[in-house]
């Protein structure tokens, strides 16, 4: 029996509640995996106008940083809601798998040198488009790092490589490296979407980071 004003009943005087809907704030999402936000208008009355969505970001390629915000909302009495509400997420492309080394790789450590290639896809597995990858590579926003015992981490920016379609980055290795199949070293692939270096997700069965040995 409540009701905008009467008599009987006292005049409706709480907002409108509002959330954010299909995206957890501060979320990390692959591209393809759909992030879908939006508004959730609620009310002890009646709305007479829910909440509008407006999505921002500063980014191109459906990735980087966003941000969801719903606006606007007002009941049937009048009130509107305390403030605009908003999460923020961001979307990266996935991690397609190492196509070299290979899982478990043993590397001769005489060799002074050693290339590790993969691919970023979206979340279906699918290489994102090579005139993307070729600008991350000209960006230096795709790199992998070399980490274990004895070493200081290792850190090699990638190239797009054309005839491959795949990134290519050449790491030296340290004259610190230990041998054996106990000596576990992991390589792991970032990318920059405009965020910061971030680990790359793995997509399906891919690992990222990969553990591999020297010999």
């Amino acid at each position: 029996n409540k009701h905008v004003d009467g008599c009987l009943s006292k005049l409706d005087t709480t907002p409108p509640t509002v959330v954010v809907t299909g995206v957890r704030d501060h979320h990390r999402y692959v591209l393809g995996a759909g992030p879908r936000p939006g508004c959730r208008t609620t009310d002890d009355g009646a709305v007479a106008t829910p909440a509008t969505l407006t999505v921002t970001t500063s980014r191109a390629h459906h990735v980087g940083l966003f941000t969801a915000t719903c606006a606007g909302a007002v009941d049937l009495a009048g009130n509107k809601q305390a403030g605009p509400v908003s999460a923020s997420y961001t979307v990266v492309y996935g991690f397609g798998g190492y196509a070299a080394p290979g899982r478990g790789s043993t590397i001769p450590r005489a060799s002074h040198r050693f290339v590790v290639r993969f691919r970023l896809t979206d979340a279906a597995r699918h290489p994102i488009a090579r005139t993307v990858a070729a600008a991350l590579a000209a960006r230096h926003a795709v790199r992998v790092r070399l980490a274990g015992p004895g070493i200081r981490a290792r850190i090699a920016a990638c190239g797009w490589d054309t005839a491959r379609a795949d990134f290519r980055c050449v790491i030296t290795i340290p004259a610190g490296v230990r041998t054996g199949p106990s000596r576990r070293y992991t390589l792991t692939a970032a990318e920059n979407v405009g965020t910061g270096f971030l680990i790359a997700p793995p997509v399906g069965k891919a690992v990222n980071p990969e553990v591999i040995h020297f010999r």
